[in-house]
């Protein structure tokens, strides 16, 4: 992932791309060692096999993005960590989208703890991903619920609903664009 190597000092941009080559020891197992730290976080990362993206057969963690999957490494040390703190409920919900034809379209909301025995009121926070994204990024390699646990048990947040949406529309794909006339999401 771009931002898992510090830059030159001063630099806040995300930072090179980390390329591990992989060495086949005697036992036949593959092994490859950084030689800058990694920071915290979380980050996608694949195999390339003989010139073939392959994922890693030994991790369950995943981060799906549109039109394709990478395995997902999570590096403990910063706040997006899973922490023993109260944590909110994650739910995928489907609707009828009326205004793109009756298609099924996808959502992701996050609620807070106690947010289903309190009755209050919360702000609302909408995650648009990014291109090639999807609105599970926000989980796997975005991390914003774990983020948010852990900024509430800290008193660093207000307690919101985060909803995240498929950024997407069924045209070819068809992702956000900057001109408001000449886009389908915004309907």
């Amino acid at each position: 992932q771009a931002n898992a190597v510090d830059g030159p000092p001063g630099d806040l941009t995300a930072g090179p791309t980390p390329v591990i080559d992989m060495v086949k020891g005697s036992d036949g197992v593959w092994t490859g060692t950084t030689t800058t730290p990694i920071r915290p976080g979380a980050y996608r990362y694949y195999f390339v096999v003989d010139g073939v993206v392959t994922l890693d057969p030994r991790n369950t963690a995943m981060s799906p993005q549109e039109a394709s999957q990478n395995s997902l490494l999570l590096v403990p040390g910063d706040f997006s960590e899973h922490r023993a703190v109260p944590h909110g409920s994650v739910i995928e919900q489907h609707f009828i989208s009326s205004t793109q034809g009756g298609i099924d379209r996808r959502l992701i909301i996050y609620t807070p703890p106690g947010y289903d025995k309190d009755g209050k009121s919360y702000p609302v926070l909408y995650l648009m991903h990014g291109r090639e994204d999807s609105e599970s990024s926000w989980l796997t390699a975005g991390r914003a619920n774990e983020i948010l646990d852990n900024l509430i048990a800290e008193g660093k947040a207000k307690p919101m609903i985060l909803v995240m949406p498929a950024g997407y529309t069924e045209h070819a794909l068809q992702v956000m664009t900057s001109d408001p006339s000449k886009e389908p999401f915004v309907k």
